[in-house]
């Protein structure tokens, strides 16, 4: 444990909608497709994204569900191709959002990627390298803690004593 341990636990609901939101709004996207694993994480996140991109409009064209271990992914990512969407929704984790985010360029290249937070690492920038451009991703937001004093006398000076850099 750690004193300064401080874990955020966001409505994935919320995610999801906002993600909807935003690929309709500012994406324009009019179809999607989605890519869910066995995790409620991935489950939730892909639910209420479909229903709110459907609220707003827009038309789910096709959704997959795959295991976190898989390694390929081109069958599936095939098949959602056949709706030709204008973006993949696919809030997966580090592992396999990094090996679709390498494989979807084959099946859909002109649909825009969007991933959510637990895709978010150095280690998917890396591993995808250049497939990685232009990949969207969702992701609470934490500036309110900027103005925290807690956060900016005790947190960051903790975080950076135990790991050598800011958060």
């Amino acid at each position: 444990h750690q004193p300064f341990y401080a874990r955020t636990a966001h409505n994935d609901r919320i995610q999801g909608a906002i993600g909807a939101e935003f690929a309709l709004n500012e994406l324009g996207a009019t179809t999607a497709a989605t890519v869910a694993d066995e995790s409620p994480y991935t489950q939730g996140l892909v639910a209420a994204f479909e229903q709110n991109f459907e609220a707003g409009g827009g038309t789910i064209t096709g959704s997959e569900q795959v295991s976190s271990e898989d390694t390929d992914f081109k069958a599936p990512l095939r098949s959602l191709a056949e709706g030709n969407p204008d973006l993949l929704y696919f809030p997966i984790f580090v592992a396999a959002c990094t090996l679709i985010i390498r494989q979807a360029g084959d099946s859909m290249p002109d649909a825009d990627l969007m991933v959510a937070d637990g895709c978010l690492s150095s280690d998917t920038l890396k591993n995808a390298g250049a497939e990685a451009d232009g990949t969207f991703a969702s992701s609470p937001d934490i500036s309110v803690f900027q103005d925290d004093p807690f956060y900016a006398d005790e947190f960051v000076p903790a975080y950076q004593e135990q790991f050598g850099s800011a958060p």
